[in-house]
């Protein structure tokens, strides 16, 4: 079994919301139950007749009915199956078209009405995928689909997360009413795979990022300046963990962006920027510097902030699993002529410290220019 296939088994409208039964127009061919759901009396009422449980969506398509991939493509088009219905009801609602997107968490989205399918959210903890997120007058809500008997304390525990994210609530569409579900369900928290992540190769020009500033880091509500900066020292534990097998990690990176067709070691590029999509559709510019390491540029706005942080957290885990079984191999280092990527980074931090509350930010990308390899590498 090879290396890495081991790792990877606006404000609020005061405007009254229309109250609207839109049941007629979104179940014209479904048939079967009406889900047990927590959704506002106002929202559509949903059957859950469009559910595909068997094998056969999987057959039908190529054969392939492996359990692992039938549950995949089928809770993959449950999930389109069942934002789509909520999506048509908003775009009714609206009178206009909601565009229903897919792995994406609306970040930051100012639209009164919005949909999304199949998302991969990212908490500090790792990513949890959920059937959709919807945006009902100007609110954000998390959707999931519960086709095995889940308990109510399981989608309590869930709710907190999201609450605590922003959210308004966490939307559940349920075969079986979980009040009736008796016993408990471990939540469980998934570590970074391919699927998080997605590159196109006709993206990666300046003027095609979708935002005017990345950082590395910079001062906001979460960190107020260097010293105290625990997404800094994170940086730092990365870093040091992977210190003499960044070859690794980028063979890994290059396999999920899909710029390689398969996990290899890959020598690291004098220097080099990437452009890619991770976790709920946020773009993110990552830097690759034989001196310097491994580097995640964000969206500079403190919308971006807690998100910024969660995707360092789950990389630092992600980082450790790597470390673990490059040390059960028994791999080979890479080499360095002079300083390692720990001690550059290291120097760069303790500069920082220096003018601590001076620096406000850290690693800025400006969508007119790269500048990173020979630049001021603070912005105060």
């Amino acid at each position: 079994m090879g290396f890495f296939s081991r790792l990877f088994r606006r404000q609020k409208d005061t405007e009254a919301v229309i109250k609207i039964d839109y049941y007629e127009l979104a179940q014209k061919e479904i048939r079967g139950n009406r889900f047990y759901t927590n959704a506002p009396k106002h929202w559509v009422k949903i059957n859950d007749g469009f559910l595909k449980l068997d094998n056969k969506l999987s057959v039908d398509f190529d054969g392939v009915d492996s359990e692992k991939v039938v549950s995949k493509r089928n809770a993959m088009y449950n999930s389109l199956a069942l934002m789509n219905i909520i999506s048509e009801y908003f775009s009714k609602l609206a009178n206009e078209k909601v565009h229903l997107d897919f792995t994406d968490a609306i970040l930051g989205s100012a639209e009164r009405f919005a949909a999304s399918c199949y998302v991969y959210k990212l908490f500090d903890k790792g990513i949890f995928i959920i059937d959709g997120v919807a945006i009902w007058n100007y609110e954000k809500y998390a959707i999931i689909l519960l086709t095995n008997d889940t308990p109510m304390s399981y989608i309590n525990e869930l709710r907190t997360y999201f609450v605590k994210d922003g959210y308004k609530d966490l939307i559940y569409y349920a075969t079986k009413d979980p009040h009736l579900v008796e016993g408990t369900k471990k939540l469980e928290f998934d570590n970074f795979d391919e699927k998080c992540f997605r590159y196109d190769a006709d993206n990666q020009s300046l003027d095609k990022r979708k935002h005017n500033e990345y950082a590395l880091w910079w001062a906001g509500e979460l960190e107020k300046d260097v010293k105290s900066s625990i997404l800094l020292k994170d940086i730092g534990v990365y870093l040091d963990l992977l210190e003499f097998y960044n070859s690794y990690l980028l063979g890994f990176l290059s396999f999920a962006f899909g710029i390689n067709r398969e996990v290899a070691r890959t020598k690291m590029p004098d220097y080099e920027e990437v452009a890619i999509t991770g976790p709920e559709g946020v773009e993110i510019i990552i830097t690759l510097s034989e001196e310097k390491g491994i580097y995640f540029h964000f969206p500079k706005h403190h919308r971006y902030e807690k998100y910024r942080n969660a995707f360092i957290k789950v990389f630092v885990n992600f980082c450790y699993k790597i470390r673990e079984q490059i040390i059960e191999d028994d791999l080979p280092k890479d080499d360095f002529d002079q300083q390692t990527t720990l001690e550059w980074y290291n120097q760069l931090i303790e500069k920082a410290k220096e003018h601590n509350s001076e620096v406000k930010a850290i690693g800025v990308m400006m969508k007119k220019n790269s500048n990173f390899p020979g630049y001021n590498y603070y912005e105060n």
